[in-house]
């Protein structure tokens, strides 16, 4: 009863407190200004992306913007950022009569370079926005990154871990860094649901998994496998075993005689954040273009 005591008075003081900080803060309110009643609440969407990976091939992407007005408008695109001049960005974006959304495209310059971050921001002119509207912005950023991937062909992608399954993926192999390798995601959600798991989280590309010079793989700290388990209520990532206090000796790759990658293996720390998991010691294998492993594994 005791400590019980003590919590009630302990939280009456603090309540005292946030009273009288309260009463402080009202003395010293302002207003904010009242939009102007034909306001027509332009912004941008915040459902456009804050990060791209950006293919050299197709240099451009799309940032799309809302209103309430129903007039035939254009508006001012002002350039806040443009990071090594990397981005072609239009100078307005038009509403034809009725419309409430609208896309503009950003190209991205031959010239920008690669394999690095860069920068833009834009925004909207004050007079046309509400700064009190719900579900968009004035004020736009965005990071993208311009990488090149060559594909490599079909391979094999085989679950040692949850599902028990081989299945084809396409593999490639990044352009300016030739030890970087991702495949395509073989855990989709048709096959999660018939397992009687839980759809997670799903990115198009598995992981990118890098290639050291001792013939070791890693990868970038954990990568999921689209799984939350049924019974734990948790989601379950495939964490590099050092990030757990493992080892990473197991996630390797094979060779053939003439220097040429089989497969590698990947054998993750498989972990449920705040829960608990299973540990190292049941390894994935992603095989490269013409390696059968799932006979040879009698999988």
């Amino acid at each position: 009863m005791k400590i019980n005591k003590i919590f009630l008075m302990a939280g009456l003081a603090a309540m005292s407190l946030f009273v009288s900080s309260c009463s402080d803060d009202d003395d010293n309110y302002e207003v904010g200004p009242r939009p102007d009643l034909n306001c027509p609440e332009v912004a941008f969407s915040s459902n456009n992306a804050s990060s791209l990976e950006i293919d050299p091939s197709s240099p451009s992407f799309d940032v799309a913007l809302t209103r309430t007005a129903k007039d035939a408008a254009t508006y001012t695109i002002n350039v806040v950022k443009n990071e090594a001049g990397a981005f072609q960005i239009p100078g307005t974006v038009s509403f034809a009569a009725g419309e409430t959304e609208a896309v503009i495209t950003v190209g991205v310059s031959p010239s920008a370079p690669t394999g690095q971050d860069l920068a833009m921001e834009i925004a909207l002119d004050d007079a046309v926005v509400n700064p009190y509207k719900v579900g968009g912005v004035s004020k736009y950023g965005i990071s993208i990154n311009i990488v090149k991937w060559n594909t490599l062909g079909t391979g094999q992608w085989l679950d040692g871990f949850w599902y028990g399954f081989a299945d084809e993926v396409v593999i490639q192999q990044r352009d300016d860094d030739p030890t970087q390798f991702r495949c395509t995601n073989p855990y989709t959600e048709d096959k999660v649901l018939a397992d009687g798991s839980i759809v997670g989280t799903y990115n198009k590309y598995l992981a990118v998994f890098t290639l050291k010079s001792t013939g070791k793989v890693t990868w970038d700290k954990f990568f999921f496998i689209n799984t939350i388990s049924a019974n734990y209520g948790a989601e379950i990532k495939a964490y590099m075993p050092s990030e757990k206090g493992g080892s990473n000796a197991d996630s390797y790759a094979e060779f053939d005689d003439a220097g040429n990658i089989l497969y590698f293996q990947i054998d993750p720390y498989w972990y449920m954040d705040g829960v608990g998991g299973w540990g190292n010691g049941y390894p994935c294998y992603l095989a490269f273009p013409g390696v059968d492993l799932a006979t040879e594994f009698d999988w």
